[in-house]
């Protein structure tokens, strides 16, 4: 059965892999992919690559451009003729659905995110004219168990987006080797108004540091700030590789994924971080108000805290010790988490392969 993986960004990206190395080996899987930041990246030679560089999604230029891409894609399946089509993110399967003269394949939708709105009323409005135009549409693949109840009627199958070569949690308990305590950011660096926040709480603070890993958009501007503020238990380290992951979650004690929480996909999404919490046995702040805050901190996996809230930041920099993080290192390690062959065979027997 040939299989096209339709995705909106290129080189790769992550979960698009995951979702590709889930079926078996007879299936013949290709991608079609937009190469939206004009990346240099050579293609491999299963993959079809889209032309056309754009720097937002939200603009008049995307929705523009989207109907080109959307002609792209239905000539290389007029081509290839696949049995199958996994098409990514809302941004993505929504103008395919509306705009693609091909009708007569099997779709699968890949729920990367819910709408992305803070207001309660624009989110219910997207999430009913999402509703309308994917009502063709039976079976659904998911990013997080909490995405469910909005897909109610649809053969859906959760497949978080679990850490590159996760079999099971290998990694010992953490200990804290001297008294200096090392909280993380590891991701795309947005929102600086949001860790502008951290960097003054913790600068307060001689026996903890910060670590920011990774770039994006809030880089120069959390840089600046740090200076400004002349702190010295801050660093950034920059770009990294998905494979220095389990280097990177050596050298932190508590990992910091606080996104804002007013957003309702935030509220509802299981975040890549969540998960690589579990898989290298490191303890996680999550803004509070989410599912995942609840769910983890009800379980003694983790902590919640209002992400926006200076004084709330600063009481549990204060009250954080060694003995608190080796309780919820110890809970996450006995923690039974998934392997991908668990996903392989949940995968098998949802399509039926």
């Amino acid at each position: 059965m040939k299989t096209l993986i339709i995705a909106r960004e290129f080189p790769i990206k992550h979960r698009d892999i995951l979702i590709a190395s889930l079926f078996p080996e007879k299936i013949n899987i290709e991608f079609i992919v937009w190469n939206r930041h004009g990346r240099l990246n050579k293609p491999d030679k299963n993959t079809y690559v889209f032309k056309s560089k754009i720097e937002k999604l939200r603009s008049i230029k995307f929705f523009l451009l989207v109907k080109e891409y959307v002609r792209f894609i239905d000539d290389i399946i007029s081509k290839t003729n696949p049995q199958l089509l996994i098409i990514s993110h809302y941004s993505l399967y929504l103008p395919f659905l509306l705009l693609s003269k091909k009708r007569d394949i099997k779709i699968i939708l890949d729920v990367h995110d819910l709408p992305s709105f803070n207001n309660i009323i624009s989110f219910q409005l997207a999430l009913l004219i999402e509703k309308i135009i994917i009502r063709n549409v039976n079976y659904l693949f998911l990013a997080s168990k909490y995405f469910k109840p909005f897909y109610s009627g649809k053969k859906t199958l959760v497949i978080d987006n679990i850490p590159p070569n996760q079999n099971s949690n290998t990694n010992s308990i953490k200990s804290i080797k001297n008294g200096i305590i090392r909280i993380g950011f590891v991701g795309k660096l947005r929102y600086p108004d949001l860790y502008k926040l951290v960097i003054e709480c913790i600068n307060k603070f001689d026996n903890l540091q910060f670590h920011f890993y990774g770039d994006g958009s809030a880089e120069e501007i959390l840089k600046d700030f740090s200076n400004k503020q002349n702190t010295n238990n801050v660093f950034f380290h920059g770009l990294f590789n998905k494979n220095e992951l389990k280097k990177i979650y050596s050298e932190i004690d508590l990992l910091w994924a606080c996104y804002p929480h007013s957003n309702y996909n935030v509220k509802y999404a299981t975040s890549n971080k969540a998960l690589e919490s579990l898989h290298f046995n490191t303890p996680c702040v999550f803004s509070s108000g989410t599912m995942l805050a609840k769910d983890y901190e009800s379980k003694n996996l983790g902590f919640s805290i209002n992400p926006i809230n200076k004084a709330e930041i600063i009481y549990f920099f204060k009250n954080l010790n060694r003995e608190k993080l080796y309780i919820v290192s110890k809970n996450i390690f006995d923690v039974d988490t998934p392997s991908i062959n668990s996903y392989r065979q949940s995968l098998n027997d949802f399509l039926q392969l």
